[in-house]
C-alpha cells in the first residue's frame, strides 16, 4: 500500500526547492529534517512536539541525542540523525568552509548516487563556484527553466546535471539528450559552464560527454581537463 503521506512530502520538499526554508515554519522545517530517519510516518505532530519542547528548531538540533529521545516518538536513529545535522551544520557553517570539490567524474558519480539515495527525484542540478567547489544541490522538475534556476540563484560558474533512470538502461532518451543541449547552451549564454551531463540508475552511469553525446559549450579550461580520466 502506498504511504499515505507521501502527497504531503513531495509538497513539502517541493515548497523547499521553490521558496527556501526561510518561508517556512519551524515544525515544517523539522518535519523536512525528520523524513530521512523516519520514512513512513506522520511527522507533523511529533515536529510540533518538538517545537513546544525545545522552543525552536536550533534547540531541537542543539538538545543533544539523550534529551531528545525524552519525547514520545523519538527514538535513537532519528535523535542520532538530528544530532549529525547539528554537528554538520556547525562544521560547514564556519569561516572559510565550503562543500567538497567536484572536478572528477567518479567524484561526481559517488555524489549524485548518495543525493539520489537520500531523494529520489528525476534529475539533480550540482551547482558549483569556479574552482568546482559544490555551493548548492537541488532536485527540479524536469523542465529548462526549472533545471536553469539553481545554478543562477546560487551564483554558480559550473553546474551538472544528473538524470535518474529507475531500469537499469543509462541510454538517454532522445528528449533527454535534447533538453540537456537546451540546457548547457542556455546557462552558457550566462557564463556558466556545464562540464557534464550524466545518466544514472540502480545498475550503471553514463557520462553523455565521454559518450559523445554532449559536447561542451565554451572553454572548459584547465580545471576541467581530467574530468573523464580514470582514477
Amino acid at each position: 500500500m502506498s504511504n499515505i503521506h507521501s502527497g504531503h512530502r513531495s509538497r513539502l520538499r517541493l515548497r523547499a526547492e521553490r521558496e527556501g526554508l526561510a518561508a517556512f515554519q519551524p515544525h515544517e522545517v523539522l518535519e523536512l529534517f525528520l523524513y530521512h530517519a523516519l520514512p513512513r510516518r506522520n511527522l507533523n505532530p511529533l515536529a510540533h512536539a518538538l517545537i513546544r519542547r525545545f522552543g525552536s528548531v536550533g534547540a531541537v538540533l542543539a538538545a543533544g541525542e539523550e534529551a531528545l529521545r525524552d519525547v514520545p516518538g523519538i527514538g535513537g536513529e532519528s535523535a542520532a540523525w538530528l544530532g549529525l545535522l547539528h554537528r554538520a551544520a556547525r562544521r560547514y557553517a564556519a569561516p572559510g568552509v565550503k562543500g567538497p570539490t567536484i572536478n572528477r567524474l567518479d567524484r561526481a558519480l559517488e555524489i549524485c548516487r548518495v543525493l539520489f539515495a537520500r531523494a529520489p527525484g528525476q534529475a539533480l542540478v550540482l551547482s558549483l563556484d569556479a574552482s568546482g567547489r559544490l555551493l548548492q544541490t537541488a532536485m527540479p522538475a524536469l523542465a529548462l527553466r526549472a533545471l536553469v534556476e539553481p545554478p543562477v540563484r546560487s551564483r554558480a560558474q559550473c553546474a551538472l546535471l544528473a538524470l535518474w533512470h529507475d531500469g537499469g538502461d543509462c541510454t538517454p532518451r532522445e528528449e533527454e539528450v535534447e533538453l540537456a543541449r537546451e540546457y548547457a547552451l542556455c546557462l552558457s549564454r550566462l557564463e556558466i559552464l556545464v562540464p557534464d551531463i550524466l545518466v544514472l540508475s540502480p545498475a550503471g552511469h553514463l557520462s553523455l560527454r565521454r559518450a559523445g553525446w554532449y559536447r561542451i559549450q565554451g572553454d572548459p579550461g584547465p580545471l576541467w581537463t581530467g574530468w573523464l580520466e580514470d582514477p
